[in-house]
This record gives structure tokens, sequence and C-alpha cells, in this order.
């Protein structure tokens, strides 16, 4: 082979690499800005394959099983310093979703709790976190559990939604995770008539 034929052939293959380089890029970007809807995440949760990046909304949590979430920062492996989190469940009351109950007769707004992670089985590891939510879980024991040994009435329209958020925060504070989310109750079976 001559020189010329050389040089054409390590330019096709340094222009071929240039390209793959190129399509890597843009591929991690995409991946990292939830298909360029977001700007580029190093904070994000993930729950089997559904990444969460900011705000996800009717995310089913299964009755009867334990729902890993992993915490996980984009250059954790490179940086070891990125780790740590906070976790909590708050009321999510966007749109139609707040409305008022009663606790021994005193109205109370369900968007004025601050906190319900206690109504939960939250259990918070080094860089995941689980939620285990039973089958008898209902709004109205939500609230039970928060204002314990008191009568709890809560109105009849509130229904299985996405009465509940999650909120995940970076260790510093700077990047937030909030996912919105409902009981799903298992289909164990379907009869036709």
């Amino acid at each position: 082979m001559d020189k010329y034929s050389t040089r054409k052939i390590g330019s096709a293959i340094t222009y071929i690499l240039l390209l793959l380089l190129l399509a890597a890029v843009v591929g991690v970007v995409y991946h990292f800005t939830n298909g360029f809807k977001t700007e580029f995440t190093t904070f994000y949760v993930q729950q089997g394959d559904t990444m969460f990046y900011d705000v996800t909304d009717d995310y089913p949590v299964p009755f009867n099983e334990e729902t890993r979430f992993d915490v996980k920062y984009t250059f954790g492996v490179l940086d070891k310093e990125l780790s740590g989190y906070s976790v909590k469940i708050v009321p999510n009351v966007s749109g139609d979703k707040d409305f008022d109950f009663t606790v021994d007769g005193l109205y109370y707004s369900y968007g004025g709790e601050t906190d319900l992670t206690s109504a939960f089985d939250l259990k918070q590891y080094d860089d995941y976190f689980t939620l285990f939510v039973d089958d008898t879980m209902t709004m109205k024991k939500v609230l039970e559990k928060l204002y314990t040994g008191k009568t709890v009435v809560v109105p009849d329209n509130v229904l299985n939604d996405d009465y509940f958020t999650i909120v995940v925060s970076s260790y510093n504070g700077k990047s937030t995770v909030y996912i919105n989310f409902l009981f799903r109750i298992p289909v164990t079976g379907i009869t036709l008539v």
C-alpha cells in the first residue's frame, strides 16, 4: 500500500471515531437531560428501569412490596464526595388535591401538613431507600398515623390519587427530585362474564 492509501484509510478511521465520539456525547446529554426536556442533571433517583430527574406525577407504588429507589450522582463514580441525600414524604396538593379533614372535630388542611414520612414505612440507607405500603393503607390511615389516638375524618371524595410526594434532595440541597405517587392495587385476576 502506498502512503496516500494509508493516509486515506487513517483519515476515514479518524472521522468515524470522531462521529462515534460525538454520538456518544449527544447520547449522554440526551440521557441526563431527560430527552432534552430538562437541564443537565448530576443528581437523580432510579427505581428499576425508571429514572426521576425533576418532577414525576402518578407514579404507582405497589401494595405489599418493598419498592427500592436508588439515589445516584452522575459523576459519583469519579468523585466519592458526591454522596448522601435526604428523603421525606410530603403532601402533593397540586391542582385540586388539597382538602380539609377533621381531627377530634377540629378542621385541618391537608396542604398544611409539612411531613408525612412517619406515617409510611420508609427506610433510608447510604445510597438508596425503600418504601413499603401495605394493602390496608388509605388516606385516612395515613392521617391516623400522624394523629395517633385521635378521631380522624376524611372526605369521601378523597380517592386513590397521587396525594403524596417523595422529596429527595442531594447532599448539599442544590438538587431535588419530586416523585408524586399513588398506591397501586395489584390485579389478582380477571373474570369474564
